[in-house]
């Protein structure tokens, strides 16, 4: 079980994120109290403090990718950053390519027919 706080902290914050798109980003679980940076030298982290825990409860429980794209790990916290529990990363798995009719061979179905008249006629 969880400790669960109305305080997450996120990891993993591109450079030059700003607070305001982290506001936004977690805005949509609840109203956001307060959004603070801590830079570190490689990485940035931030504690987002919503008004409730219910919204940083489902905050928690969704994996988190900025912009639909950057992976974000999530860990509730105390109100000076302190983890309560190990952080939460999405899963990422890789995406294969696949064919859509853009991509193929203009004329053909993309299918290899399994007999053909001539086949019948001999």
């Amino acid at each position: 079980m969880v400790r669960e706080s109305r305080y997450i902290k996120v990891g993993q914050i591109p450079k030059d994120t700003t607070e305001d798109a982290i506001n936004n980003h977690f805005g949509k679980y609840g109203k956001v109290q307060s959004v603070r940076f801590e830079d570190h030298l490689d990485c940035v982290e931030g504690i987002v403090a919503f008004t409730d825990i219910k919204a940083a409860s489902q905050a928690y429980n969704q994996d988190q990718m900025l912009n639909g794209a950057i992976p974000l790990s999530i860990a509730f916290c105390d109100a000076a950053g302190n983890r309560w529990c190990e952080p939460r990363c999405p899963v990422i798995t890789a995406v294969t390519k696949q064919e859509t009719p853009s991509s193929k061979e203009e004329g053909s179905s993309g299918t290899v027919p399994t007999s053909t008249n001539r086949d019948k006629n001999g």
